[in-house]
C-alpha cells in the first residue's frame, strides 16, 4: 500500500477516529475486553475512499440514520487483531493520536485479542490499567483543546 495512502487515513483518523479499549459488561465479576478502533464521519464520498483499505485492515462500515436532529454517519470499525494491524500501519503518520494508538498497542501485546475469553483477576488489573491510562490521556478532549488553543496563539 502506498505511503501516502496510508498518511491520508492516518490523518482522517487523527480527526476522526477513536481508540477504545472496550469492557464487556456481560460478567461484572469477571469481564472480558477488546481492542476497538472506529472512524466516524458523515460524507459518503470520504468514507467510500476510506473503503479502499477495507481489505487491508477487514474492517467493517456501518451505516447510521438521521435520527433526532443529528446528520446520518457512516463508521469503520475494527477489533482485536484488526485494530492492532491498522494502528500499527498508520502509526508513523499519527501525530494526535499517536500516544493513544502506543498504549493500545501496547495493551494489545500484553493482554492479546481478549474476545470470547474473560480475565482472571490478574489480567483484569492488567486491562483495567489500560483502559484508564487511555481514558486519562484522551482527558475528554480537555488536552486537545489546550493543545489547540497553543498551536492558535503561536
Amino acid at each position: 500500500m502506498a505511503k501516502s495512502k496510508v498518511a491520508y487515513l492516518a490523518g482522517l483518523f487523527d480527526g476522526e477516529g477513536n481508540i477504545i479499549i472496550m469492557k464487556s459488561h456481560k460478567e461484572k465479576l469477571n469481564p472480558g475486553y477488546s481492542l476497538r478502533v472506529a472512524l466516524s464521519n458523515s460524507s459518503v464520498v470520504l468514507m467510500s475512499m476510506v473503503e479502499q483499505f477495507r481489505e487491508v485492515f477487514n474492517f467493517s462500515i456501518n451505516y447510521h440514520p438521521f435520527i433526532d436532529g443529528h446528520k446520518h454517519v457512516y463508521e469503520l470499525r475494527a477489533y482485536g487483531a484488526n485494530a492492532a494491524v491498522m494502528l500499527k500501519t498508520i502509526l508513523p503518520y499519527l501525530i494526535i493520536k499517536r500516544e493513544e494508538a502506543g498504549i493500545a498497542l501496547e495493551f494489545y501485546e500484553k493482554y492479546g485479542d481478549g474476545r470470547g475469553r474473560r480475565a482472571d483477576s490478574s489480567r483484569k488489573e492488567l486491562a483495567e490499567s489500560y483502559r484508564h491510562w487511555l481514558q486519562e490521556l484522551k482527558g475528554n478532549g480537555k488536552n486537545r483543546i489546550k493543545q489547540e488553543t497553543y498551536c492558535r496563539r503561536n
